[in-house]
């Protein structure tokens, strides 16, 4: 398999109503909203139908009539050459950046630097922007908790949405299944050096989607992710 370029792309004209069917609605009303308190199978249903869903819903349309979320994704291809547990990447031809990753210690041994075959690597960048961010300061300043509250649980999920969103691009250009591929992130069992943002970074040029990276490796707008991407179908996560 070979990349359609080697490179970087920005798609900045990713709309919410483009990553709305991604989210994960399961995750966002249980875990995100909290509202999964021991309910059996058939009550859980009909909460969700007579009052999550309708909420889900009313906020998506405040989010959209405000302009509250904007996904944007920077992604890139780029040559990479396997070195035992680690991926040395290069950039133009010219500087090389190496990102080292453990070894799984029982059968059967995974590491990440596995899962790129093909001499190249796949990263990428995404974010919603700092507007939803703005908007749920300024709802708890005014005591607004719950509105608040779940616009941020609903932010959350739109910022995995939109990295789902960037996969699914990705893949399409390199002629895959949509549900193929598996994203690893940094500060993550699988990929545990958070210091390795700050190549990914580099590499990605986030700025141009309105990213920037702390002194502590950590990406703000606050609802950002970043990523490199394996679509060797054997890959998938893993504890070391």
């Amino acid at each position: 398999m070979k990349p359609p370029f080697l490179g970087t792309k920005v798609l900045d004209t990713v709309g919410l109503a483009d990553i709305v069917a991604l989210i994960n609605r399961d995750v966002l009303f249980a875990s995100r909203w909290q509202f999964r308190k021991g309910q059996t199978a058939a009550e859980w249903e009909e909460l969700k139908k007579t009052t999550l869903v309708p909420l889900f819903e009313k906020l998506v349309t405040v989010c959209e009539s405000q302009n509250l979320i904007s996904p944007k994704i920077v992604y890139g291809h780029f040559e990479c050459k396997k070195q035992e547990n680690a991926i040395l990447v290069s950039k133009n031809g010219k500087k090389i950046y190496r990102f080292e990753f453990p070894r799984q210690r029982q059968s059967p041994n995974l590491c990440v630097s596995d899962f790129f075959p093909d001499g190249f690597i796949t990263m990428q960048i995404a974010t919603i922007g700092k507007k939803v961010i703005e908007e749920g300061v300024r709802l708890f300043k005014e005591k607004r908790y719950s509105e608040a509250f779940f616009l941020k649980g609903l932010a959350a999920e739109c910022a995995e949405a939109a990295a789902e969103y960037g996969q699914r691009v990705i893949g399409k250009g390199l002629g895959l299944p949509e549900d193929l591929g598996c994203r690893f992130s940094f500060g993550y069992p699988a990929a545990p050096s958070l210091m390795d943002q700050e190549k990914l970074y580099a590499l990605l040029e986030g700025s141009r989607i309105g990213v920037k990276l702390t002194e502590t490796f950590y990406l703000v707008p606050e609802y950002s992710t970043s990523a490199i991407v394996s679509f060797d179908p054997k890959a998938r996560q893993f504890k070391p």
